[in-house]
C-alpha cells in the first residue's frame, strides 16, 4: 500500500507499521511539521502515528485496499480545540511493477547537435514484469529483431523488490540472462531502478495525473561479441496501459443439462422438464485479460467459486475471439480439489441488432469427480455480459 502523510500538527511525528502476521512494529520514518512524505507498506498493516518525543500513539488505522479499487482513502486527525493542528493520511494501492513497460536505454556519449534519435536510443524493448511474491520480481525483456511480431530476442529476468522507507520510492534489482540456443546465449545484464513519484505524490499535481515511470541503470555484466563487460547505460521505462479485451468483464453465466426434451407441453400425457430441471448452474464470470493472449478471473455462485486461468485467441477475418480456461477449486473451501475446463467464443454482433448484448457460448467439462458428481460430464453454457465494470 502507498501511504502519503501530511503533517500539520506543529511537531515532529513518526510513522510505524505493524505486520499483520508477525505483529512486529517497524519504524517507517520521521515526518517534520509542515512536510508531506510517502511510504510503502504491505496490505493489511496497522499504521501507528506517534509523537516524536513522547512516542505516544496519536492515531492508528489499518492500511486496507480502498474500495472501489483505484480510489484513495483519506484519514484526518485533528487536535482537540485546535483544528488547524492536524495530520492527513492518504492510503491507496501502490503502483505495481507487474505489467508491460516500454523500455529505452540511452547512449551516455550523446550530446546536443546533429545526432539522430537512433543515435540517442541504444535499445528499445519491453519489460514484462511479474511479482510472484511481494519481494520477488521476474519476467522478460524482449526487443524486435525483424518486421514480424515473432521476430524478437530477449533475456529472462529475476530479482528482488525493495519497498521504500522514509519516503524513498519502490526499487528493484534484477539480473537478465540470455536464452540458450538463441542470439543472447551467454549474455548477462544487471538492472537497478526505482519508480518515480507521480500524481498525488508530487506537490501541486492533481490526483491521478501522470503515468508510472521507472528510471535506472543497466550494466553489461558479461562481454559478448565485441561488446565489453562493465559498460553502464541509463534507462527509462514507461508503463503501458493494461490490455483490455472484449472478453474482459462481468458475465452472467448459465450452464445446462444435456436434456433434449422441450419444456413446452407437446404431449400432455408426458411430464415436461422445468427450467430448473434443465439449468445446471447459474453463476457469474469475472474475466480479465492481462495480455492479448492470457485470461484469468473467477467463476462464483452462492456458496462457492473457482479460480480461472487460460488463453484467448483474438478473432481473425471476421471470426470472433475464442478462449480456453481451467477452473480450479480453492484450498480450504467446499470446492477444494475441483477442476473444470471451459471452451467457448464470443457470439458475432448483428449489424442491425436491437438491444444485443455480448455473449459467450461454449461448453464445460468436469475434469475431476467430486462428491457424487462424476468426471467427464459435459454441459453447454451461455454467458451474457453485464453493465457492471470491473477493475
Amino acid at each position: 500500500m502507498e501511504i502519503n502523510l501530511k503533517n500539520y500538527s506543529g511537531s515532529f511525528v513518526v510513522l510505524f507499521s505493524v505486520d499483520s502476521m508477525s505483529k512486529q512494529e517497524r519504524e517507517e520514518g520521521v515526518v517534520p511539521s509542515g512536510v508531506s512524505m510517502s511510504f510503502w507498506v504491505p496490505p493489511g498493516a496497522e499504521l501507528r502515528i506517534k509523537d516524536f518525543n513522547s512516542k505516544d500513539i496519536i492515531h492508528t488505522v489499518i492500511a486496507n485496499p480502498p474500495v472501489p479499487r483505484g480510489a484513495t482513502q483519506t484519514h484526518v486527525w485533528e487536535e482537540r480545540g485546535h483544528p488547524d493542528n492536524k495530520i492527513v493520511l492518504y492510503i491507496r494501492e501502490a503502483v505495481t511493477l507487474s505489467g508491460f513497460w516500454t523500455y529505452r536505454s540511452f547512449n551516455p556519449m550523446y550530446v546536443t547537435g546533429d545526432q539522430t534519435e537512433a543515435e540517442l536510443i541504444l535499445t528499445e524493448a519491453v519489460f514484462d514484469f511479474r511479482t510472484p511474491t511481494s519481494t520477488t520480481l521476474e519476467g522478460t525483456i524482449e526487443w524486435r529483431t525483424g518486421p514480424q511480431p515473432e521476430e524478437k530476442d530477449g533475456l529472462d529476468l529475476k530479482g528482488t523488490i525493495g519497498y521504500g522507507v522514509g519516503g524513498e520510492p519502490i526499487s528493484f534489482e534484477i539480473v537478465g540472462t540470455g536464452r540458450a540456443g538463441t542470439g543472447t546465449s551467454g549474455w548477462e545484464y544487471d538492472y537497478y531502478g526505482h519508480l518515480t513519484p507521480y500524481g498525488h505524490l508530487i506537490p501541486h499535481w492533481p490526483e491521478g495525473v501522470g503515468t508510472p515511470v521507472i528510471v535506472g541503470s543497466v550494466i553489461r555484466a558479461k562481454a559478448h561479441g565485441d561488446r565489453p563487460a562493465g559498460s553502464v547505460y541509463s534507462f527509462i521505462a514507461v508503463k503501458q496501459p493494461p490490455f483490455r479485451s472484449e472478453i474482459t468483464g462481468l458475465w452472467t453465466y448459465r450452464s445446462f443439462h444435456n436434456n433434449p426434451a422441450t419444456i413446452y407441453p407437446t404431449a400432455p400425457q408426458k411430464t415436461q422438464p422445468t427450467t430448473r430441471d434443465l439449468l445446471l448452474q447459474e453463476a457469474g464470470f469475472v474475466l480479465r485479460t492481462p495480455t492479448s493472449t492470457t485470461l484469468q478471473g473467477e467463476i462464483f455462485w452462492l456458496g462457492g467459486s473457482l479460480d480461472l486461468k487460460g488463453t484467448v485467441r483474438p478473432g481473425a477475418e471476421g471470426e470472433p475471439s475464442s478462449f480456453e480456461m481451467t477452473g480450479t477449486g480453492r484450498p480450504g473451501t467446499g470446492t477444494a480439489g475441483w477442476e473444470y475446463h471451459y471452451q467457448g467464443h464470443l457470439t458475432r454482433p448483428w449489424p442491425n441488432g436491437i438491444d444485443q448484448r455480448p455473449a459467450l457460448v461454449g461448453s464445460v467439462f468436469r475434469a475431476k469427480a467430486h462428491g457424487d458428481a462424476p468426471a467427464g460430464y459435459v454441459a453447454p453454457f451461455i454467458a451474457v455480459k453485464r453493465n457492471d465494470e470491473i477493475e
